[in-house]
């Protein structure tokens, strides 16, 4: 994904920041007690 303006670039660091805590923090969140949203599912979603 190439970002196309400014924000859209600070969209994809404020996710990869995410992503990277996720991983790094071991958090566990779930959507709505359905499943579990992991890093390895934020890469692939993104």
């Amino acid at each position: 994904m190439i970002p196309a303006d400014k924000q859209d670039l600070r969209l994809l660091l404020e996710i990869q920041h995410f992503n990277s805590m996720m991983i790094s923090q071991n958090i566990e969140i779930t959507v709505c007690g359905f499943f579990t949203l992991d890093s390895s599912l934020v890469s692939t979603v993104i």
